[in-house]
């Protein structure tokens, strides 16, 4: 990804677990291009809303997120939207992509597509949804996925059996 954008509610506490979650994983991706949106802004008082501010800037401190802006945010009423999309256009900048080496693809989330139970040829496949690395993906082109079927050696080493699959469908979700 290119940036992230963590998304605080201004009217809870903060962190919450799952702000405190999310803040692991940019971190963790080590982002350098994040902005963070304090929200519903329009439902708290100023003195809330700086004592909050405050919060923030103590949560993010030691992290990738630490110099990263905090705008006050009403998504409701369409509050500062421009000033994200000024640091968005501005403040992230867009990377050189890749198109003609071999795709890489990191997959997030996966689906059965298949009856529970089938076989062989009765099996239709799986939905698979990420982020392409590089490269271009097409119908029928077929595609490795590492790392497959995992299992052991006769020694009990970890053994790994890349799968091969041909892709039918391209959706850009």
């Amino acid at each position: 990804m290119d940036g992230a954008l963590l998304l605080i509610a201004a009217n809870e506490p903060c962190p919450q677990p799952q702000t405190a979650e999310h803040l692991a994983s940019v971190d963790m991706m080590h982002f350098e291009h994040i902005i963070i949106l304090q929200n519903k802004i329009d439902l708290i008082n100023e003195k809330a809303a700086i004592e909050q501010h405050s919060a923030i800037q103590k949560f993010i401190t030691n992290t990738n997120a630490e110099d990263a802006p905090i705008v006050p945010v009403s998504a409701q009423l369409k509050y500062n939207i421009d000033v994200v999309c000024e640091y968005i256009v501005n403040k992230i900048p867009i990377p050189v992509r890749d198109f003609v080496s071999p795709p890489k693809m990191i997959v997030i989330r996966s689906f059965d597509v298949n009856k529970p139970g089938s076989e062989g040829n009765a099996m239709k496949g799986e939905v698979a949804g990420g982020s392409i690395l590089r490269g271009v993906l097409r119908v029928n082109q077929l595609i490795e996925v590492r790392p497959g079927i995992v299992g052991k050696d006769e020694l009990g080493n970890p053994k790994y059996t890349p799968i091969y699959s041909r892709i039918i469908n391209l959706t850009l979700c």
